[in-house]
């Protein structure tokens, strides 16, 4: 009795920015011949695009300032989604700055300094500069995108108003920004 079977071979190809990842051999598919049994092989062949993710955002309302008090500080604990291998980088960026973050009321202007910490706890702030990369990060969540299986969130901004930033302001009233924080693999 003549049969014919398939034989499936399996690869798993993980991509990174730079293209498909190493230890991928090219197998061709290959029909069976003709006898009492046949083989052919197909390879099936999938690739997995980089995923990252920031979540878990919130306002960071600082309150009234007041110069007896200052520095005016406020919080963010956020998550940090990356399905790759290796660190990500963090940019910060003021809707309202070039160089500089800066919250606005018309023409008067409050600048402001933020950090960002990628161990979640506080013990580790970076100083960012508005705009440009702070590299070598690491704590992502690898296995869940809310940070849920880590119980709790794995990155913090911290944001702080001193006296010398108020000082340049021409107006009382409220002052706002919006930040931006973009997470992208590592170069």
């Amino acid at each position: 009795m003549a049969f014919r079977t398939g034989l499936f071979s399996v690869f798993f190809v993980a991509t990174s920015a730079l293209g498909v990842g190493a230890g991928y051999v090219a197998h061709a598919a290959t029909d069976g011949t003709l006898g009492p049994t046949s083989t052919g092989r197909s390879n099936i062949i999938i690739t997995v695009q980089r995923e990252m993710r920031v979540n878990n955002i919130n306002d960071i309302p600082l309150g009234t300032f007041d110069a007896a008090t200052s520095p005016l500080t406020g919080f963010d604990p956020l998550c940090v989604y990356d399905n790759g291998l290796g660190g990500y980088q963090v940019t910060l960026s003021s809707a309202n700055g070039v160089g500089q973050f800066q919250m606005e009321n018309g023409t008067s202007v409050v600048t402001y300094s933020v950090e960002y910490d990628d161990s979640g706890t506080g013990a580790n702030y970076v100083a960012a500069t508005e705009g440009v990369p702070i590299t070598t990060r690491a704590n992502a969540a690898t296995t869940n995108d809310s940070c849920v299986t880590l119980g709790a969130d794995n990155a913090r901004i911290r944001v702080r108003v001193t006296n010398a930033d108020v000082s340049g302001s021409s107006s009382n009233g409220l002052h706002t920004d919006t930040l931006s924080v973009v997470i992208a693999p590592s170069p």
